[in-house]
């Protein structure tokens, strides 16, 4: 007599009518994209060559033309859009908020001094004036108020945007020519 077998279910196998399990033939799933993306990675790094271009690498190498990359449009029902509409909803879509290309932070605002500042005195005019130095802020600023006391020359400026430290935004469209050592600069003006 046999001994008593056990035999443990598997999803692929399943008995026929002597009661022998039978398996079925292992199905193989076709290689995605990604995978086939690591395997041409893995033999180019393993022969030597550019991941990218495949000529062969050196420290000097440049890639003759750059990755291109493959972008299709989708309207809001999931149809492809033609370049034509998509030309079309950019110049019908309204210009974003500009950014701000200058910063102001809290420091600055405050005239307190922390870590990233200096506070220096500065005769301008024969008119003492406080200058915050700030690592923080991206320009240089000064006051309006200042202007007008010590009776700066002022200049028409191109506008541009300062984003504050509490997140608004004020903009500025007249500058001080100023020059210090030599090296000619134009402070814009806040108010």
């Amino acid at each position: 007599m046999r001994p008593a077998t056990t035999i443990r279910h598997h999803p692929a196998a399943a008995p026929n009518a002597a009661g022998v399990v039978v398996r079925a033939p292992e199905t193989r799933r076709p290689a995605d994209d990604f995978s086939r993306e690591h395997q041409l990675h893995d033999f180019r790094k393993a022969s030597g060559l550019c991941f990218r271009c495949g000529d062969k690498y050196s420290k000097e190498h440049k890639c003759k033309q750059p990755a291109q990359l493959l972008t299709i449009q989708v309207g809001d029902f999931g149809e492809c859009l033609s370049d034509d509409v998509c030309h079309a909803l950019e110049l019908l879509q309204e210009p974003d908020e500009e950014q701000a290309c200058c910063v102001l932070s809290v420091q600055a605002l405050a005239g307190t001094e922390e870590v990233n500042t200096m506070r220096l005195r500065a005769l301008v005019r024969n008119k003492v004036m406080l200058i915050l130095i700030d690592s923080s802020s991206t320009g240089s600023f000064v006051n309006s108020a200042f202007v007008q006391y010590a009776q700066l020359p002022v200049q028409d400026a191109k506008k541009i945007s300062v984003g504050l430290a509490d997140g608004s935004r004020i903009y500025s469209t007249t500058a001080v020519p100023n020059s210090l050592g030599g090296a000619k600069e134009q402070l814009s003006l806040t108010t």
